[in-house]
């Protein structure tokens, strides 16, 4: 039976120099991660496209529709809830 000392090991890590990966299991993991928000810009955007349909003859209702579902999707996903993050989809 062979066994390892935990002096020789000591040893051999003076003399050589290991790396993470040749010590531990690494598995790396990606995320996203919210940004800031400006809400400025983010209005006056919107603003700028209700102003453009305002000012076209054709029909807007739909249009109009769509732009306040959007407005209320864009508010939904940067506001920010404290307890969503402790949520599993």
């Amino acid at each position: 039976m062979t066994s390892v000392g935990a002096s020789k090991v000591d040893d051999a890590l003076e003399v050589t120099e290991p790396s993470e990966s040749d010590v531990y299991e690494i598995e790396e993991s990606a995320y996203v991660q919210k940004a800031d928000v400006d809400e400025e810009t983010k209005a006056t955007r919107l603003q700028g496209l209700k102003d453009q349909l305002a000012a076209t003859d054709e029909d807007t209702a739909d249009l109009q529709q769509e732009i306040e579902e959007l407005e209320q999707r864009i508010d939904e996903l940067t506001s920010f809830d404290s307890a969503s993050s402790f949520r599993s989809s």
